[in-house]
């Protein structure tokens, strides 16, 4: 092989591929996968309220198991706006349209509100299919902050029931409103 070639670990080699390229359009194979494929099908079988509860479920687990473990490696986390900004951080590097503000009520509270959001073309369909991004944040933070958390999304609660988190979706753009925001408390 040449010794140009991109190479991964274990071994792997590929002459002339854009890496970026490759891991850009995985990551639009998971968003769609997440936001639209897995709700419609899943709500067909099961119904909306047991397709949330499953999604959500997965969905918190994976991001718990790979993506907190992989953010603590390039990310020191030292308080509850740090596990937030580090929720953001995958959209990031994949380059996803996404933007936020973030507003420190206090360090225990923070108020996220999103304008534009990259799932929303999947979402705004299917406002349950939101709750697969919750399930992203939980579980990063969950794990990065070593609490359990809980999510509530008009009204429906997900996660723990005994939760020293809570993140409460307050405005929701599938719901009609102008951005989506969300309030983040840890007891």
């Amino acid at each position: 092989m040449p010794e140009n070639s991109n190479s991964r670990d274990k071994g792997i080699r590929i002459d002339n591929v854009d890496i970026e390229t490759v891991a850009k359009a995985f990551a639009n194979f998971s968003e769609k996968f997440l936001f639209d494929i897995l709700p419609e099908e899943l709500s067909k079988y099961i119904g909306e309220g047991a397709s949330v509860a499953l999604i959500y479920n997965i969905v918190k687990k994976g991001a718990k198991e790979t993506l907190g473990e992989e953010i603590k490696k390039v990310m020191e986390i030292k308080g509850l706006e740090d596990a937030l900004k580090a929720c953001y951080l995958p959209y990031a590097l994949v380059g996803m349209d996404f933007e936020h503000e973030e507003e420190k009520v206090s360090d225990n509270e923070v108020i996220v509100k999103v304008t534009k959001c990259p799932h929303f073309k999947y979402t705004k369909t299917k406002p349950f299919a939101c709750v697969a991004c919750a399930a992203v944040k939980a579980g990063i933070i969950e794990d990065l902050r070593g609490k359990p958390v809980q999510v509530i999304l008009k009204k429906r609660k997900v996660g723990s029931t005994n939760p020293k988190i809570v993140i409460e979706i307050k405005k929701h753009m599938p719901s009609g409103d102008e951005y989506c925001e969300f309030h983040v408390k840890e007891m």
